[in-house]
């Protein structure tokens, strides 16, 4: 940003999430960003996710919701072509409708009335 001549606005981001990105993105005090998935003490779920996901990547990559949106996704998709029995793209659609998956921050579920669902 400061390259650019921007350093002196606030940067506002709902979907940069990693550290080292904001740092390398914004340098003013005015920067807010949103979108991280912490380990949460009460969620023991949310806990073995962080855990699993640094030790396969390292202690120093950090989850986000973006990371977690991508792993409930591929469950919800792979209950879909379960469902389907077909890992075509038309035949997997509708199942999806409904479907809900146990991801890190709890329960997730396919809106049927508000996702395409094949319609």
């Amino acid at each position: 940003m400061e390259k650019a001549g921007l350093s002196d606005l606030p940067l506002i981001s709902f979907s940069v999430a990693e550290e080292r990105w904001v740092l390398g993105l914004a340098t003013t005090s005015a920067s807010i960003r949103c979108l991280e998935l912490l380990p949460d003490p009460a969620r023991r779920s949310k806990r073995r996710f962080v855990a699993a996901y640094q030790a396969r990547f390292g202690a120093g990559h950090v989850t986000s919701d973006p990371i977690e949106a991508a792993y409930v996704g591929v469950y919800l998709w792979a209950q879909s072509v379960r469902d389907a029995a077909s890992s075509e793209r038309a035949a997997s659609i509708k199942p999806c409708c409904g479907q809900t998956a146990s991801g890190p921050s709890g329960i997730v579920a396919v809106d049927g009335a508000t996702a395409i669902c094949g319609k």
